[in-house]
Formats: structure tokens, C-alpha cells, sequence
């Protein structure tokens, strides 16, 4: 079932062009080299290719993940956020991994799921595992999107055969969720941070979104 508490966001277009470093499970540097497609954060390329993205029509989406905000904090510069290291976190339960911030505290894991959190000030990441087709309900990208339609309203959405993406505005902060949804289970990451910070993480957002890559679905 999706949940409705997400925090966090995903992207399907990759904006600007940088490489970050950071260490993966085995201790030798891992290289994320973000690259330029159709969508803003760009979905793991193996499992949700961008050429194959759709945009629903059931409600109206804008062209980018990072909604803009009235918030008048967002019409004074931001400054450009340092470089970041990253480190991969595999769940071994469900296969799933992806690049965090080395400098974001770990929270463990995510309540009453399969994995973790962490966080730095007002910005949270969460990433999880759960069947997609328990207790009688048989979750579908159609259906997630629905819900999340539904719940969210979100300004921008992306999927494809077996992921989707949306962002916008809840309250104050921007979210951003990216979700793998295949016949028996789901894996699901979600960023939240401050919309008066959107120019400083989202370039952050980017790099989490491209290196998440999902279990056997």
C-alpha cells in the first residue's frame, strides 16, 4: 500500500552536469556522474528509461520536479551548495541501493519498513521495501499514481513500465517520491526539504534519484 506519510522526493530529469564521489559498501569510491535526459532527476536509467516516460492527464503537471513556491524567501540567492560525497546504503532484504549525502546522520530504519532514513536540518530521505500485493490490494503504477494524485497533488509526474515520480509542494516543504512497483513487491524513496532551499538540494535530489536502483520486483 502507499503510504501517505512520505517525506521525501525523486526526480526524472537531471539538471546540470556534475560527478560526485563517495565510498560504497566495499570501501572503494563510488562515482555518480549525473547525466542530462527528458526528465528533471533522471529515474535509474536500467529500470525506467526516460524515452519512455508519460505524463497522466488526470490532473495538470508542470515540466520540472522542482516546483517553484510563492515563498518570498526564494526570490533572494541562494548560495551554491558545496560539493557532497556520497556513500551507498543496500538493503539486503530487498536488493534495492542508492547514493546518500556522507554527511547526512543516519536515523535507522524507516518506521515499521524495510529500511532507513537520514537526515541533515529541515532534509529528510527515506527509502523502503514493502509488497505490493498484500492484504488482497495488488499495487499498480496506475493505482500508486491515483493515490498519490489524490493525496498529494502533485505538480509534476513522470513513469514508466514499473516506476513513477512526482513532486510538489505539501505545506511548506517540497516532496519528491520515486517508486519501483513490480507483481510482488515495491521500493520506494522520498526527499522533503525546504522550498526556500530548493536551488541549494536540488542538485542533491538529482544525484539520490539517478543512483536509486531497485531489487528484484
Amino acid at each position: 500500500m502507499i503510504k501517505l506519510n512520505h517525506w521525501v522526493f525523486g526526480s526524472a530529469i537531471l539538471l546540470g552536469s556534475m560527478v560526485l564521489t563517495g565510498c560504497g559498501t566495499s570501501g572503494r569510491p563510488v562515482a555518480i556522474a549525473p547525466s542530462h535526459h527528458s526528465q528533471a532527476v533522471s529515474p535509474s536509467t536500467s529500470a525506467s528509461p526516460a524515452t519512455s516516460s508519460t505524463t497522466p492527464s488526470s490532473s495538470p503537471v508542470s515540466s520540472s520536479p522542482f516546483p517553484t513556491s510563492s515563498t518570498s524567501a526564494l526570490s533572494s540567492p541562494t548560495p551554491a551548495p558545496l560539493p557532497l560525497s556520497y556513500v551507498t546504503y543496500h538493503n539486503k532484504i530487498w536488493g534495492y541501493s542508492l547514493a546518500v549525502p556522507q554527511t547526512f546522520t543516519e536515523s535507522g530504519p524507516a518506521e515499521d519498513r524495510d529500511g532507513r532514513s537520514w537526515s541533515s536540518g529541515s532534509v529528510n530521505i527515506v527509502v523502503y521495501g514493502e509488497y505490493s500485493n498484500a492484504m488482497g490490494h495488488i499495487e499498480t503504477i496506475a493505482s500508486a499514481l491515483s493515490t498519490l494524485d489524490h493525496q498529494k497533488h502533485p505538480s509534476y509526474q513522470a513513469h514508466g513500465a514499473d516506476w513513477l515520480v512526482v513532486s510538489g509542494t505539501h505545506g511548506s516543504p517540497i516532496y519528491y517520491i520515486k517508486e519501483f512497483i513490480g507483481s510482488t513487491n515495491m521500493d520506494v524513496l522520498s526527499i522533503s526539504y525546504p522550498a526556500a532551499d530548493k536551488n541549494h538540494w536540488q542538485s542533491m535530489v538529482s544525484a539520490v534519484s539517478h543512483s536509486f536502483k531497485p531489487g528484484s520486483l
